[in-house]
């Protein structure tokens, strides 16, 4: 390379190090002065900063390239380290996306909170959950796939599984709240919660794949879209007749 200066190199010197020949020569143990040592500054990664650095790898890896982009080899490419260095963390690519599928629920909680402020009483706040949960799935529809998606049937990490569990058990304490006395009925609250949340998420799941682009340009926003649907007359059904 031009304009490189190429220094030779002796081992067991007397100082211990590699130094260049000339500075050999030049320099003798009683001449060399004695220097206090500056402790370097560690770099990324080190004492826990590799598994945060990896799943946010992951995350990014996942949002703009797909799902099938995300692999630990990957990740390790994407911030400059070894191949190998991902295992300490993580034992395949299930563990990696479950940590990646847990920042998604830690999220749609803060986004569940950030619209509990505009609710005035347990019937706003319950569309206020609503909302937030569309948000969030339009805000990351990669995410929102993964999270619920079949890649993760399969549960193995117990901080996944709580955490996924905490966003259901707002809707069920929410739909015991809104039942009043009626709400000591287990079965009631499990099938009013159940309706509140299928109804969101089939709304999340139809705009994230583009079936509401007409409504969504109509009505501004995936939030004012959300709350003209949820606040909006019931549906007219009634029970079917028993044979």
């Amino acid at each position: 390379m031009g304009g490189c200066v190429r220094l030779n190199f002796v081992r067991n010197t007397p100082h211990g190090s590699l130094l260049p020949k000339d500075k050999i020569q030049r320099e003798t143990p009683m001449a060399r002065p004695k220097t206090t040592k500056t402790p370097r500054k560690r770099t990324a990664y080190h004492h826990g900063d590799l598994r945060r650095a990896l799943v946010d790898a992951a995350l990014s890896l996942l949002e703009n390239d797909g799902i099938d982009a995300l692999s630990l080899r990957n990740v390790a490419r994407k911030i400059g380290v070894s191949q190998a260095a991902p295992y300490a963390h993580f034992k395949d690519k299930h563990a990696i996306l479950e940590a990646v599928a847990t920042v998604g629920f830690n999220t749609l909680a803060d986004y569940m909170r950030q619209y509990e402020q505009k609710a005035s009483d347990l019937p706003s706040t319950l569309t206020a959950y609503g909302v937030a949960y569309v948000s969030f799935a339009a805000d990351h529809p990669a995410l929102f796939k993964l999270m619920f998606g079949p890649e993760l049937i399969q549960r193995e990490s117990e901080e996944f599984i709580v955490t996924a569990a905490k966003a259901y058990e707002t809707i069920v304490d929410i739909s015991r709240d809104l039942l009043g006395p009626d709400g000591k009925d287990e079965n009631l609250v499990s099938l009013h919660a159940m309706s509140a949340w299928s109804m969101v998420h089939g709304l999340a799941n139809l705009l994230v794949d583009g079936k509401l682009n007409d409504e969504l340009t109509r009505m501004g926003s995936p939030a004012d879209l959300a709350e003209a649907i949820l606040t909006s007359r019931p549906p007219i059904v009634a029970p079917l007749k028993k044979d």
